[in-house]
């Protein structure tokens, strides 16, 4: 229900032209028709492609694909693809690119009832360096959604003197890696080569010496010292001032969509600095500042309890994602650990529930630890339906650890599992255990 309260419909009002369709006022505040596709706006991309995205993917692609055609005309009005668009118009409000990854994965996931080349064009335009296009109050379009990228383009990284400068990297090299796999599957040569290598700048601000990503002045060194204890919320600090919502301990572990690769840049100290993370968290939930080690109640960690994966700790990530699941909900006033941005945190309990969790951008769904005995997801795909059936033997409140899991009968040798696996629907399997198990031991029989 509450993954469903946003965005919001905007095409529901008659044509004035032709009263048997919808019209919406597009970001040039003209009328225009809703010719084939509901249109919404309100969306909350810097959250919702995280979790909320994802789900309607799996469960209300025809939802899904009007929104991706909702964003595409904004672009096509507006000039530039919307962070978070509001109403008529952009609010430019949380920073990187979220439409990029969240059309970007809708594609690679089977989503293809789009114009996908218009949808790179804008991608393109929307990260690439400012132009001057004016909207109708006179504003520089090119504003919205490009902060400092003409430095990140310059040096790699936006530099520690630009506002946010660790965080903007961060996020707009993984947008740039969505724009690459598209370019990719779409076979565009020059755009592939370009946004693969701008898709790998979150290795400049690696700092592997502290095993972070660190701001890094214009001249190419890092700042003096980074400190662990200041956020953006004490943003008079050289080190809070880099980040969003967070600081450098919050935003280590974000690379989401290269996961294995973040596992090997800290080496042997991955588990025992990722469970350190874990083990130092508060157990309250809702609180204004619980501090700078997991904090569910914001985004960039919502992916961090499924990394343990990638170390060889399967048990790791079933452990923490059912400590979350325990501790971070609950059926009362006070019953999510901050604000569930749009259906954000409550896509995150349908997911993880179900046990398994998307990785945003990619075609992986990390496994985890179902909290249910079964369940039955109707899988709603734009060319047609299919129900994925999820059994978990030994189920039982104290049996948090999952000894194996089976997808149609075939026993997973690895810690996630590809869209077109889950797409043909069946029976995903999870036989439960008491103990710590190393689940994905023994490859696939």
């Amino acid at each position: 229900y509450r993954s469903y309260l946003m965005p919001n419909l905007y095409s529901d009002a008659p044509d004035p032209e032709d009263r048997t369709k919808a019209s919406f006022i597009g970001f040039d505040s003209k009328m225009h028709s809703a010719h084939g596709f509901n249109y919404y706006s309100d969306l909350s991309l810097w959250d919702t492609f995280r979790t909320v995205h994802p789900l309607y993917v799996l469960i209300d692609q025809k939802s899904q694909s009007d929104m991706i055609q909702s964003l595409l005309s904004m672009a096509e009005t507006g000039g530039t693809l919307p962070r978070w668009p509001s109403g008529a118009g952009y609010s430019s409000s949380m920073l990187g690119h979220p439409a990029a990854i969240m059309i970007s994965e809708s594609y690679l996931k089977g989503i293809r009832n789009f114009d996908a080349r218009k949808a790179l064009k804008f991608m393109v335009k929307s990260t690439s360096p400012k132009s001057t296009v004016v909207d109708r109050f006179g504003n520089d379009v090119d504003e919205y959604g490009k902060e400092f990228v003409d430095e990140y383009i310059k040096f790699g990284y936006c530099p520690s003197d630009t506002e946010e400068s660790v965080s903007r990297t961060l996020e707009y090299s993984y947008a740039d890696y969505s724009i690459y796999r598209l370019a990719r599957e779409l076979g565009e040569s020059k755009i592939i080569d370009e946004y693969y290598q701008r898709s790998q700048n979150y290795k400049n601000l690696w700092n592997d010496q502290l095993k972070l990503f660190a701001p890094k002045k214009s001249d190419g060194h890092f700042i003096d010292s980074v400190s662990l204890t200041d956020t953006s919320y004490i943003r008079n600090t050289e080190t809070g001032k880099a980040f969003v919502e967070g600081g450098a301990n919050q935003w280590r572990w974000y690379l989401p969509q290269e996961p294995e690769l973040l596992a090997s840049m800290y080496g042997d100290q991955f588990i025992p600095q990722l469970n350190t993370f874990f083990e130092n968290a508060k157990e309250e939930i809702g609180q204004m500042y619980p501090g700078v080690n997991y904090w569910h109640g914001n985004e960039p960690d919502l992916h961090a309890s499924y990394l343990f994966n990638f170390g060889g700790r399967p048990d790791l990530t079933q452990k923490w994602v059912r400590w979350i699941i325990d501790h971070k909900y609950k059926a009362s006033a006070q019953g999510l650990d901050g604000d569930d941005d749009a259906g954000t945190l409550s896509a995150w309990y349908v997911f993880s529930s179900l046990g398994f969790y998307p990785l945003a951008g990619t075609e992986k769904y990390v496994l985890g630890a179902p909290v249910v005995s079964n369940a039955t997801v109707e899988l709603d795909f734009i060319k047609g339906t299919k129900k994925l059936e999820i059994k978990v033997k030994n189920f039982s409140p104290s049996n948090i650890y999952v000894e194996s899991v089976r997808m149609n009968g075939k026993l997973l040798n690895q810690p996630y599992i590809t869209h077109a696996e889950l797409a043909l629907g069946g029976v995903l399997e999870f036989t439960m255990s008491a103990i710590p198990v190393n689940t994905f031991e023994g490859g696939a029989e």
